[in-house]
């Protein structure tokens, strides 16, 4: 019973040290994001990049959402790192926005999310759609159900 007690602890010591657990990290990442996507791609003169759409919500009688779209250039041999060129809010309104979606038709780019408006008895459902453009073009519009 000791030899397994003297064991079991040599084990527990070990992985307590090893460096796989020691090297993980955590990114402090604000608690009213709910939702993260990047994809789609866009450009305007020599710059190049991907778009990254956030959305934040929160709130207490209502909780509604605000979409936060980011231009962000690839890396350049320079530096290696991407960089954000643009971000703007999209107009939204006071939505609850879920499952935000990257889709392409055609040669656009475009955001779609479905949505809650719960200002209203019962709740009005619909989906917004972002459509995307160079860095800070963004056309928001709504359908509802």
């Amino acid at each position: 019973m000791n030899y397994l007690c003297a064991c079991t602890a040599l084990a527990v010591a070990i992985l307590a040290t090893s460096p796989a657990t020691s090297a993980q990290e955590t990114v402090a990442i604000s608690a009213d994001i709910a939702a993260v996507v990047t994809g789609g791609s866009w450009s305007s003169g020599a710059i190049n990049g991907v778009y990254r759409v956030v959305v934040r919500t929160g709130g207490r009688e209502h909780t509604i959402s605000s979409v936060q779209v980011d231009w962000i250039a690839e890396s350049n041999s320079h530096d290696g790192e991407p960089r954000v060129v643009q971000s703007r809010i999209a107009n939204t309104g006071s939505w609850l926005l879920i499952q935000p979606r990257i889709l392409r038709s055609g040669s656009v780019w475009r955001v779609e999310l479905d949505g809650l408006e719960t200002h209203f008895t019962p709740a009005v459902r619909g989906k917004w759609t972002l459509r995307l453009g160079a860095p800070g073009e963004i056309q928001s519009t709504v359908v509802t159900r």
